[in-house]
């Protein structure tokens, strides 16, 4: 019986097509890594100075802006966007937040991380001129002319209050993730 046989470079051609195959396998699969990288550094980049664009957030807001690529498996690569604090979300897309009856917001007059239900001294409850209710500190003089009758108003309080978007942060992950395509070709002919 006649028996034909291909070969080339004396190999078999299915095993250089199989090796062919791994080879073009692996390329791909470190093209995506390096896509994703590429993808995490543009969003931390452009996330972290669009925070600081933003205005009055401070070191503690670009450096919580976190981008982490993760490899699940062999075809599956993702780029994890976090941030370290947990209101983050709520000031990327903006939104009401409603009070319980009442948000106590600080005045000028105090730190804003000091709640109300936490102010270190004596608050008595008022109303403005206009309505709304004031929380204010008698002890202390009214200095820049907020005060209401003796003491400085500290908090005023509103039923709801809607904040507009502050970061752009989600649109920065999707130019990122459409930047992606057009990079590949180029970063698909230097990882050979």
């Amino acid at each position: 019986m006649a028996e034909l046989r291909i070969e080339y470079d004396g190999r078999v051609p299915a095993d250089q097509l199989k090796d062919s195959m791994d080879k073009a396998t692996r390329r791909v699969r470190a093209t995506m890594k390096a896509l994703a990288q590429q993808a995490a550094d543009e969003i931390l980049t452009r996330g972290r100075e669009d925070i600081q664009r933003a205005g009055r957030y401070g070191s503690d807001w670009t450096s919580g802006l976190h981008a982490k690529v993760e490899q699940f498996s062999a075809d599956e690569v993702i780029v994890e966007v976090t941030h370290s604090k947990p209101y983050f979300n709520f000031l990327m897309t903006g939104g009401a937040i409603q009070g319980r009856p009442l948000l106590w917001i600080p005045t000028a007059n105090i730190d804003e991380h000091i709640p109300a239900s936490e102010y270190p001294g004596r608050l008595v409850r008022s109303t403005s001129k206009k309505g709304y209710p004031l929380l204010i500190d008698p002890n202390i003089e009214s200095s820049s002319g907020t005060g209401w009758g003796h003491g400085e108003v500290m908090y005023t309080g509103f039923p709801s209050i809607t904040m507009p978007q502050k970061f752009h942060t989600l649109d920065v992950i999707r130019e990122a993730a459409r930047n992606m395509k057009s990079k590949y070709k180029v970063t698909y002919s230097t990882s050979a």
